[in-house]
């Protein structure tokens, strides 16, 4: 019974970590994507701009 019980806990802890590992991992993602995406928005308008497909 007490072992059965550890097992489970052990379980959930393991859960806990990947799923925070998983969260830590989208949180850089997100914020790479926050800081970057509108630099990356003007690079390519600027290209498309250069090449004359815009305007």
């Amino acid at each position: 019974m007490v072992t059965s019980v550890e097992k489970k806990l052990q379980a959930n802890v393991l859960d806990d970590v990947k799923y925070s590992r998983k969260q830590v991992r989208m949180a850089i993602f997100g914020l790479v994507v926050g800081l970057w995406g509108p630099f990356i928005a003007a690079l390519i308008l600027l290209v498309l701009c250069v090449n004359g497909i815009v305007g």
